[in-house]
């Protein structure tokens, strides 16, 4: 048998969409399509780095968890646990946070049942691609296989992926450097690489199957775009504001009975009425301290304080985001108890610590880079004796986690919300509390 080709058994599942064993050197592989306990032929695919990976030849000891994949394959699909049953999907997730909780912080709490998938909304609903120079589509967690197809996409997206086509750009060859017009005879040419008009792409509908495209430039040029008609088209320009091309701006959605406007890349559209059961948890929660002012961080569409305020004397949101700052107004405009700070959160945070306002609970959302040394000092002295802080983004969240059990909260308790099911991804939740 070749160095390349070994027989591992996976005994972990990493937080990503791959499996974890140990090669026969000792070195850890990680495999897309796994699942913990499988014994499998493999071959490697990349011995350069510290960590190997490679792919499945033969399994030889499958998993009771195994499904059949819905696409028949994870290749070129967003569903990376689309080969495994639901509920123990939602059990590995469940591990995976603890395990990262442990790993980066140190931190360990008893965990709350998982908020599962609404199973009335079987489709998603949003998907976000980064886009290459050539004009393919890549998942961010996967820049080497192109995205061509996902069946647990709505319908109405998946068509439209399948026939999305962009033409971008293409850098000059390295032997042909490009002059610039300006410069005279006597000077040396220098070598240009434009760079990519999209950096990222996010296709998003509704339930009725109202399309949007919202496009993420990394300049001010955009590509040229040939639009069926009913499909929207939205910048995201860097300001934060919106610039509807074509259609509509925002998208609409019931939740119950009331309707909701929302932007197209908003996490809410990712099992909205999982979210809505998030909320009232948090306020029920809170229940106690329902007398005194919250504090939300990272407002969003306004989901989550809509259900705050239904049970708090007031609720303060800050949002820096102008587009889920209007998103917002819109959505709350008829709570009288609810204010609304639309500014950096530093500025927002700063100014209520130099006021020395109480708030009987506040809830984060750490967002993808983190809070920053400043925002963290100042909720520090803000001091909510309830705290939640919930994200997408796991190492994030860990590490803000163990900031505040440094400066004297502590972790009480931890949750999934599965937004995301069939996909490694999910949200993690932590209930954390002032101590005495």
């Amino acid at each position: 048998m070749s160095s390349l080709t070994q027989t591992v058994t996976f005994t972990a599942m990493s937080y990503g969409p791959a499996a974890i064993a140990k090669s026969t050197n000792g070195r850890p592989i990680f495999v897309n399509g796994a699942i913990v306990g499988e014994t499998a032929q493999i071959r490697l695919t990349d011995t350069e780095k510290k960590v190997q990976s490679g792919e499945i030849l033969t399994l030889l000891t499958p998993s009771p968890a195994r499904v059949p994949h819905p696409c028949g394959t994870a290749s070129g699909c967003a569903c990376s646990y689309g080969h495994i049953a639901y509920s123990e999907q939602v059990a590995i997730k469940q591990t995976v946070f603890a395990d990262q909780l442990a790993r980066l912080a140190n931190l360990s709490a008893p965990a709350m049942p998982a908020i599962l998938a609404d199973p009335k909304q079987a489709n998603r609903w949003q998907l976000t691609v980064s886009v290459t120079e050539d004009g393919s589509l890549h998942l961010p967690y996967h820049p080497t296989q192109p995205i061509r197809h996902c069946a647990s996409l709505h319908p109405a997206l998946s068509q439209l992926l399948a026939e999305l086509q962009l033409a971008q750009p293409a850098p000059p060859p390295a032997d042909s450097p490009l002059r610039p017009a300006e410069l005279d005879d006597e000077t040396e040419p220098m070598p240009i690489s434009p760079q990519p008009l999209l950096r990222a792409l996010t296709l998003a509908c509704n339930a009725d199957g109202d399309c949007f495209l919202l496009l993420h430039p990394s300049g001010e040029n955009l590509p040229e775009l040939r639009v069926e008609s009913g499909i929207s088209v939205v910048v995201y320009r860097a300001d934060g504001n919106l610039l509807c091309l074509a259609g509509d701006e925002r998208l609409g959605l019931w939740l119950g009975e009331r309707w909701w406007q929302v932007c197209p890349d908003s996490q809410f559209l990712l099992q909205p009425g999982s979210w809505q059961t998030l909320a009232r948890q948090i306020a029920a929660w809170f229940q106690p301290t329902s007398a005194g002012r919250w504090l939300e961080v990272g407002a969003d569409a306004g989901l989550l304080t809509a259900e705050l305020a239904g049970v708090a004397k007031e609720v303060l949101a800050l949002v820096q985001n102008p587009a889920y700052a209007q998103d917002f107004i819109t959505n709350l405009d008829a709570l009288d108890n609810v204010s609304l700070f639309e500014a950096d959160y530093a500025e927002s945070l700063a100014y209520l610590a130099d006021e020395k306002s109480f708030f009987s609970g506040a809830v984060v959302q750490v967002p993808a880079d983190g809070l920053t040394t400043n925002e963290l000092q100042q909720l520090y002295a803000i001091r909510p004796p309830q705290l939640v802080l919930y994200s997408a983004h796991i190492a994030r969240l860990a590490r803000t986690a163990q900031s505040f059990c440094q400066n004297g909260w502590q972790l009480g308790a931890t949750q999934v919300l599965d937004h995301l099911p069939n996909t490694h991804e999910f949200v993690g939740i932590l209930y954390l509390t002032l101590a005495q």
